[in-house]
């Protein structure tokens, strides 16, 4: 039995040809947001001691992450509409891109017994 094939639209095509990017030489420098992100990415590596292309790669998206997400709350605050599952889906991938440099956030040892701390809070 033959295949039948989807029809598929400009918009949703590959393209034939791929043109790279990059911040440094593309971005406009003028630009609020690129120099936002330079400056983000700079602290990132010297936080981690950036020591790899890897890594690199990763502290870049996660400088563009915090940007998308802070416009994303700028924009709610602004308009009153929220995509809850876009922002649920960029902060879940910024927290993965944070732990895989090693930057996750872990929660202190608890010291004490549970009486103690039942009386400290009480």
């Amino acid at each position: 039995m033959p295949r039948k094939h989807k029809m598929i639209d400009e918009a949703n095509r590959v393209p034939s040809t791929f043109t790279p990017r990059f911040w440094e030489k593309h971005a406009d420098s003028r630009s609020l947001v690129t120099r936002r992100v330079l400056a983000r990415r700079k602290e990132y590596e010297e936080a981690v001691q950036c020591d790899s292309p890897q890594v690199e790669s990763i502290i870049q998206r996660i400088a563009f992450l915090e940007i998308v997400l802070e416009t994303m709350e700028v924009e709610a605050q602004e308009s009153g509409t929220f995509d809850i599952n876009k922002f649920t889906t960029a902060t879940n991938t910024l927290m993965v891109c944070l732990r895989a440099i090693g930057l996750e956030r872990k929660a202190k040892p608890v010291s004490g017994s549970l009486q103690e701390l039942k009386e400290r809070y009480a």
